[in-house]
């Protein structure tokens, strides 16, 4: 968790952070959603096989001999994403949009491990809407 961490902290997060402070420089607020991927019960065995393969020969085609990319694997590390991208937010006066935390659906909203479903991004873009909605009442704005 702690390696994850850091190399997300250290590439992912300062490209973030330049996109803010430049964000900033124009008197512009910037907002971050966390990513959300297909929420599954114990017992979908065909749709975790789908999401596996996906994963093996879809996203990790191109690494060799790593027969652990599985859709946990990547579940576990989208995760400390989420958790990590959140902190950093809070740090940097980001707004933070919980999308992961609130879009808890299964393969019919999304393509593959990311990708949503036309049905999937009504959701999406429910939840966002409303943290934007908030935003702007926040703010003043009519």
């Amino acid at each position: 968790d702690e390696y994850i961490a850091k190399y997300f902290e250290e590439n992912i997060f300062t490209h973030l952070g330049a996109m803010h402070c430049a964000c900033k420089s124009k008197g512009v607020d910037m907002a971050i959603c966390s990513f959300a991927y297909p929420s599954l019960n114990w017992y979908e065995f065909i749709p975790r096989l789908y999401l596996d393969f996906n994963m093996k020969k879809v996203w990790a085609w191109h690494i060799k001999d790593v027969p652990l990319i599985t859709f946990r694997t990547y579940t576990k590390i989208i995760d400390i994403y989420n958790r990590e991208l959140k902190k950093f937010c809070e740090r940097e006066g980001i707004i933070y949009i919980p999308v992961a935390e609130e879009f808890k659906a299964g393969l019919e909203h999304f393509f593959d491990v990311c990708h949503t479903t036309p049905l999937g991004l009504d959701v999406k873009t429910d939840i966002i809407g409303s943290y934007v909605a908030r935003w702007i009442k926040n703010k003043g704005f009519r």
